[in-house]
């Protein structure tokens, strides 16, 4: 890690010098682009007819047509806050300020005598076509500094008369906020501090407090690069670029220098006629701190320890929780095997062709073989023959495959010889690999199997010894109504016996035929059945009840009362079809309001469908599990079975049965019975 670190920390500290020169460069572009525009502009305009013709007989006429020219560059170069025209003696011929809202040209009577200005002094001796170029300085009006501070940047060049002589001069005053404005923008984004500075030293960006053009304010302290940095400014000083680490950090610089190039001139001796207008040049310095330097340099040798100390501290942890981890497992291992030793339930491992892998104590004493004897045979030695056994694993693997839980009861073979019936519950270890194990769960149920047999038995010999009195109940009324003389009341009352007796007889086969749906070994064997005449017998029958109740009940065929000539025959079962709308019907009128009706309609379809309708909505919380078992509500004694039950019935009758309820329109449970073919 060390030598890591090493490697990595030169790495960086080379990177980030290379940064740094990049940055210095590219910075030092982006001002001499913008500082070189003073001299490309006033080459621009010096070219233009009109000022050669100032001095002659068309001088209005010029002076007009320079006016609009400077005032049109003014606003389309944006660079320039003054462009000037001064006379041989220094007074201004014409002058085109920038304006808050545009270029503007100053009246004649508002023209400033400019003889006095330095660089008026220093640029009236050019030869023909050498530009000058002033120091970066702030702006001065009235022999006062202008308010906010304008840094500007001069350039002049002669204007030549026809035999020679230098007539004036033009006079370009440079914005050089932009410039300024640039280096702070680049500035924002470094890490290093980025400083401008005089070719002798003087701040005019990122110097110490109060350092920025001190050298403008007399009343400001004087300070500069020299004062500040006397090794660093050595080495700036007398060379044009470079990159060394001195006391205070590591400075990077570059020089810029505007030296004006005649069309006939040398560049190194243009503007140099007079110790007093060299070729103007300034100093960008980027400066890290020897501190900034020290945690780049050292930064990874921190980040080395600080990954090493972490992975210490976490070998550690991982260390202490590994040993917790192993003293839990222990211990889980611990009441594991107390659990499969002692539990109530027989435990078997199978692996592979569903050999025994390990087995419990409670496993060997229900099947009655000891622990040795089981362990490396397969289960096969438990059934009752290689059939049972091959059918036992039919589907069980693709269950298991699928991580299911396998449940089911099995009849085995104890070593002694007697059949014993459990319940078995396996689950996959592995269900990608059932070779990796299966866990099986048995339990012995014989004594219940034997009651449930035994119950059932009871049931059906129940259910054979009370179909013949009801049979006598329910064919008594028609032998009764057969012999005459009775009232219409006592006809409908031997209706209702029937109705009752049929009803019972229905609900003791019922229990055997929902037995079969539910198991999946019910044959269906339609039967022609009338369901007017059936829905007409559940009407009379309810009618009394509904009406002691102040509730009432109405049967309707293709949406007209039902008429004794009515009919219409499904392929169903009578039986079914009574407890199917005996349950309906029932429920219909219990969720009725006292003064409203049930409204049962007979559709002849195809396909043939009865809709029952009440005025109440089915409660929200059983509306999704209406027809699911035990799914009840409201009521204190139901068991939510009615519902389930007509919904089984009519599938197993091939139909079908629907609810819609809603708080505006009620409920309505529509059945459907299959279409004849």
């Amino acid at each position: 890690m060390f030598v890591v670190a090493h490697r990595d920390a030169t790495v960086r500290i080379d990177q980030f010098h290379k940064n740094e020169r990049f940055y210095v460069d590219s910075a030092a572009l982006s001002l001499d682009l913008e500082m070189n525009k003073v001299i490309s502009g006033i080459k621009f305009l010096s070219g233009h007819e009109a000022l050669h013709k100032l001095w002659d007989e068309q001088g209005a006429a010029a002076i007009s047509e320079l006016q609009k020219e400077f005032s049109h560059f003014s606003d389309i170069s944006g660079k320039f806050d003054q462009i000037r025209i001064l006379d041989k003696s220094g007074m201004e011929m014409l002058r085109v300020n920038k304006g808050a809202h545009g270029a503007e040209i100053v009246p004649a009577n508002k023209l400033q005598d400019k003889s006095d200005r330095y660089y008026f002094k220093e640029a009236i001796g050019l030869l023909p076509e050498q530009i000058y170029i002033s120091p970066f300085d702030l702006n001065i009006e009235h022999g006062a500094l202008e308010y906010p501070l304008k840094p500007m940047l001069r350039a002049a060049t002669p204007i030549i008369g026809s035999e020679g002589e230098t007539k004036g001069l033009l006079v370009g005053n440079f914005l050089g906020r932009t410039a300024i404005e640039n280096l702070v923008d680049i500035s924002r984004e470094a890490d290093s501090s980025l400083m401008f500075v005089t070719s002798d030293g003087a701040w005019l960006y990122g110097g110490p407090l109060g350092c920025d053009w001190a050298f403008m304010f007399r009343d400001r302290r004087q300070c500069s690069f020299e004062d500040w940095s006397p090794d660093a400014w050595a080495q700036i000083y007398g060379n044009k670029s470079g990159q060394f680490e001195g006391r205070r950090g590591l400075y990077t610089f570059q020089t810029i220098s505007l030296s004006a190039q005649g069309s006939d001139s040398d560049p190194e001796t243009v503007m140099q006629h007079t110790p007093s207008a060299p070729g103007r040049s300034w100093k960008l310095v980027s400066f890290v701190s020897a501190s900034d330097i020290w945690k780049i340099s050292k930064l990874p040798y921190f980040v080395s320890a600080g990954v090493y100390a972490f992975l210490l501290i976490l070998l550690g942890v991982i260390t202490a929780a590994k040993r917790r981890k192993d003293r839990e497992l222990k211990i889980a291992l611990s009441e594991f095997e107390a659990l499969f030793e002692n539990s109530a339930l027989g435990f078997a491992l199978l692996k592979g062709d569903r050999v025994f892998h390990r087995v419990n104590s409670r496993l060997c004493k229900i099947l009655g073989y000891a622990e040795h004897e089981l362990l490396g045979e397969t289960s096969r030695k438990l059934y009752v023959s290689d059939e049972a056994f091959a059918e036992a694993w039919q589907g069980t693997d693709i269950m298991l495959s699928t991580g299911e839980v396998v449940q089911r009861e099995v009849q085995f073979r104890q070593k002694a010889g007697d059949l014993i019936w459990c319940r078995i519950s396996g689950q996959a270890i592995a269900p990608g690999d059932l070779h990796e194990g299966i866990i099986w769960t048995l339990e012995n149920v014989t004594e219940r199997k034997e009651f449930e047999n035994l119950s059932e038995e009871v049931d059906r010999i129940m259910r054979h010894d009370l179909k013949a009195p009801l049979t006598g109940v329910i064919n008594l009324p028609m032998i009764i109504a057969a012999e005459g003389n009775l009232s219409e009341m006592q006809i409908e009352s031997l209706d209702l016996i029937e109705e009752a007796g049929t009803r019972m007889l229905s609900q003791i086969n019922l229990s055997l035929n929902m037995f079969k749906i539910e198991s999946g070994t019910y044959e269906h064997i339609p039967e022609r059945v009338d369901i007017v005449h059936l829905l007409t017998k559940q009407v009379r029958y309810f009618k009394r009840s509904a009406l002691a109740q102040y509730r009432g009940i109405v049967l309707l065929f293709d949406g007209e009362v039902v008429a004794d000539s009515d009919f219409l025959v499904v392929s169903a079962r009578a039986d079914f079809c009574h407890i199917v709308f005996s349950n309906i019907i029932k429920n219909a009128l219990e969720a009725t309001p006292k003064g409203e009706t049930v409204t049962i309609s007979i559709e002849q379809g195809p396909p043939h469908l009865v809709r029952v309708h009440n005025v109440d909505s089915v409660p929200l919380k059983v509306r999704d599990a209406f027809f699911d078992k035990y799914s009840t509500a409201g009521k204190a004694h139901g068991l939510g079975l009615g519902t389930y039950s007509t919904r089984m019935l009519m599938e197993a009758q091939h139909g079908f049965v629907q609810m819609e309820t809603s708080e505006e329109s009620g409920t309505t449970i529509t059945v459907g019975f299959a279409v004849e073919d």
